[in-house]
């Protein structure tokens, strides 16, 4: 199973996006990406979000974690589409609920 360390750089280079994008990206220097990626550094939790967000990963996911629920990319994207339409979010939970 892969660690933080080779999924970031994973997703990363997936993404086209050198080191020094990344951080840029997030507002860390690019050794600390480079630490992050050779786990001999953690990022915090505001800046593990941060790439969370900025790679469009699952948290779980790029923490080595097992993803239950085997969620695809696209499927990341709906989810994150319907929490920015609260309406439709709501709408959905409600009938969820319901069912």
């Amino acid at each position: 199973m892969l660690g933080f360390g080779q999924r970031l750089k994973e997703k990363r280079l997936e993404k086209n996006l050198k080191q020094q994008q990344l951080a840029n990206m997030i507002g860390v220097s690019k050794v600390s990406i480079c630490c992050y990626e050779n786990e001999t550094r953690f990022p915090d939790l505001a800046n593990l979000i941060k790439l969370v967000e900025s790679l469009e990963v699952d948290f779980n996911w790029l923490l080595g974690m097992e993803d239950k629920y085997n969620m695809s990319e696209d499927d990341v994207k709906i989810i994150k589409y319907l929490k920015n339409n609260k309406d439709l979010y709501n709408k959905l939970l409600e009938e969820i609920k319901n069912s």
